[in-house]
């Protein structure tokens, strides 16, 4: 009867039963699907499992038991995504052709390749 109510209450979202919790960030959503799988996972009965199903508020100061071990990965701050782009100058792609020449001639490792090609 169990497998039943699973079947009927992820069949009713689309199959999308623990994704379609509204989040405030990517790390906040995995947390929530966290605590919504492991209330699935220990519910026993369809009165469990109706309240496993809804949406799940996560409080980064007082965590659930099993997100304890996620309080750095949920405060840390802005992910490399969402800072700004800056061309590293002392990459060859961004090297003028003179500097990166220069450069290149000066390490003990080209000159055996520049001699055996000639």
């Amino acid at each position: 009867m169990l497998a039943r109510s699973i079947a009927r209450s992820v069949g009713r979202n689309g199959g999308r039963a623990m994704s379609s919790i509204v989040a405030e960030s990517p790390r906040a959503t995995i947390a929530q699907n966290i605590v919504a799988f492991n209330k699935i996972s220990h519910a026993h009965d369809d009165a469990a499992l109706a309240a496993a199903t809804q949406a799940v508020k996560i409080d980064v100061n007082n965590l659930q038991p099993e997100l304890e071990g996620l309080q750095g990965y949920l405060t840390a701050g802005p992910v490399a995504g969402t800072a700004a782009f800056v061309k590293d100058p002392s990459a060859w792609q961004n090297m003028a052709v003179g500097e990166y020449v220069s450069t290149e001639a000066g390490r003990a490792d080209t000159w055996p390749f520049l001699v055996g090609g000639m």
